[in-house]
């Protein structure tokens, strides 16, 4: 991790070099298809994964799964607005490394993530969604309507938080309190 961190790149106004994080995430994730994976191994497991990222500007979020649905027209009612990520070619699709490349291209961090097969440009997906549950739970509706109309929760629903203040924390538990404010019993 040191040698990720480790380079200033100011003629590319990143305070971290891009290259070794890149060469990391091919490394540990490999050259495997995000989309389709248990497919393309022979297991049968029908977990659901998608990350998001930003478009080259900001403005919208796209989510890159590992899963297809169908459209709906609810989706295009819906409140949530993003993009979900469909190919037309299914080698352009973005590798597991790329997909953790183009959620991590943190602006300022980070050179953006240029997704060369497709000629796309992704930014880390906190720029427009720094808390993505609303758009996992739009995906829930959409992948399994039943859930919805009998108001079924998910078995489970994991949001992991990129971070608190250190400062928070310290005062929480100094005043005897959990670290969502309640009493600690």
């Amino acid at each position: 991790m040191r040698h990720i961190l480790a380079g200033h790149t100011s003629d590319q106004n990143t305070k971290y070099t891009t290259t070794p994080l890149l060469a990391l995430l091919k490394s540990e994730l490999g050259e495997d298809s995000f989309f389709g994976r248990s497919e393309q191994q022979g297991l049968s497991y029908e977990t659901r994964i998608a990350v998001v990222a930003a478009n080259e500007e900001g403005t919208r979020a796209t989510l890159i799964s590992n899963y297809n649905r169908k459209f709906t027209q609810e989706r295009e009612k819906s409140d949530v607005t993003y993009e979900f990520l469909r190919v037309g070619n299914t080698s352009d699709e973005l590798r597991t490394w790329e997909a953790a490349a183009a959620t991590t291209a943190t602006r300022g961090l980070y050179k953006p993530f240029f997704h060369n097969r497709t000629g796309r440009t992704f930014l880390d997906g906190a720029l427009y969604s720094s808390n993505p549950a609303l758009i996992v739970q739009n995906e829930c509706d959409i992948l399994w309507p039943e859930m919805k109309t009998k108001n079924q929760p998910p078995d489970i629903f994991l949001s992991i938080g990129t971070s608190q203040h250190l400062a928070d924390i310290k005062s929480l538990l100094s005043t005897g309190r959990g670290l969502n404010g309640d009493e600690e019993r």
